[in-house]
């Protein structure tokens, strides 16, 4: 097994990390844009480090808004004191990969969603903010 061990995941996969931050014997949770429903997982009892990151833009009312985002900092602040929930300006739901407003579904099919184009700045920053926070709380 690992020593140490990190959790990240996007959309589902943020939630989903959330839920193991609070089951599961992990160190640190790094989700992006998703927050599980409380019936799942109690967020104000995660005692490990959280990173999170969302879109400023995104529009999924109660599962990653700003709204559910902010929800979830002061859920945080109750026990895990230090842990960090970044918004970026001009992005939204999905902003991490390559094309969130017209993804590729196979070679011959794309699909629009109604989400902002990515901005390479923003995924940089936020990749490079979750290096640091896993090289920071990872690495022994």
């Amino acid at each position: 097994g690992a020593p140490r061990v990190g959790i990240t995941g996007t959309c589902m996969g943020g939630a989903l990390a959330l839920v193991g931050a609070v089951h599961a014997d992990v160190d640190c949770c790094a989700p992006f844009y998703g927050t599980p429903d409380p019936s799942l997982a109690d967020t104000s009892t995660i005692t490990i480090p959280v990173e999170a990151h969302f879109g400023a833009l995104d529009n999924l009312a109660g599962f990653s808004d700003v709204e559910a985002a902010n929800k979830l900092k002061e859920s945080l602040a109750k026990n895990s004191p230090g842990s960090v929930v970044h918004i970026y300006d001009g992005v939204g739901h999905g902003f991490m990969n390559s094309a969130p407003d017209k993804p590729k579904i196979s070679d011959d099919v794309s699909v629009e969603t109604g989400f902002p184009p990515a901005q390479k700045d923003v995924q940089q920053l936020a990749f490079e903010r979750l290096e640091a926070f896993f090289a920071k709380h990872l690495k022994q």
